[in-house]
């Protein structure tokens, strides 16, 4: 009884070790990410663009500049497939009508959650942003936000420009709130928000231009 004793509390001291390690070193990684992050980021300058505030403005949309969709054929196989097998799953599970209730309801809502998900869009106009899913839409409007910038949320510590591989969220801030964010990974033409705003826009103020954009500079409405 003493040795299963003994070797129970030795399995969980090298479980408690591990796990330590792996949490610190964890740790240590995402510190030094954020550092690079950091520092590149004052090397370089991210995309920013700055609005003007006004209250005489007309909330009426136009013709959208850009859409950006996530939904394709590809993304429904996949939930679909899963959602068929946990159905027959469910339905010849022999067991009482509240356990079958319980399976059928979680795959209800996570095929909801599924469908939402890839049919998030976001259309960009002159003087609005609208995103939304296959039922939510919600319009942003610029003059009621403060600015929309990039930030990194990855980074391969190469301090060069050229070669650095970065990826972006740009986030949509009113003071400073975030009111939601654009996710590159979620949407692969994300960048081209980059290419919907200039100084002749009335509700933009300034545009700062990313590293990568070709010309890293300041641009203002004189």
């Amino acid at each position: 009884m003493d040795q299963i004793i003994v070797k129970w509390v030795a399995l969980l001291g090298v479980a408690v070790f591990v796990g330590a390690a792996i949490f610190l070193s964890r740790r240590l990684n995402n510190k030094r990410k954020i550092n690079l992050r950091q520092e590149f980021e004052r090397n370089f300058p991210m995309f920013k663009v700055f609005f003007n505030h006004s209250s005489a403005v007309v909330e009426e949309l136009g013709t959208p500049i850009l859409i950006l969709k996530r939904s394709s054929g590809g993304r429904f196989i996949f939930p679909i497939f899963i959602c068929l097998i946990a159905f027959l799953i469910g339905f010849f599970y022999r067991d009482s009508f509240n356990a079958k209730l319980i399976i059928l309801s979680l795959l209800g809502l996570w095929f909801v959650w599924s469908v939402l998900n890839a049919t998030k869009y976001i259309k960009v106009y002159k003087n609005a942003i609208v995103h939304g899913s296959l039922i939510t839409k919600k319009i942003v409007w610029f003059h009621r936000i403060d600015s929309i910038e990039a930030k990194l949320y990855d980074y391969n510590g190469v301090m060069d420009a050229r070669q650095a591989h970065v990826y972006r969220v740009y986030e949509v801030k009113s003071g400073n709130k975030v009111m939601f964010d654009i996710w590159e990974t979620q949407f692969a033409s994300a960048r081209l928000i980059e290419k919907c705003f200039d100084t002749e826009n009335p509700f933009v103020q300034e545009i700062q231009e990313s590293f990568d954009s070709g010309n890293s500079h300041y641009r203002e409405d004189f």
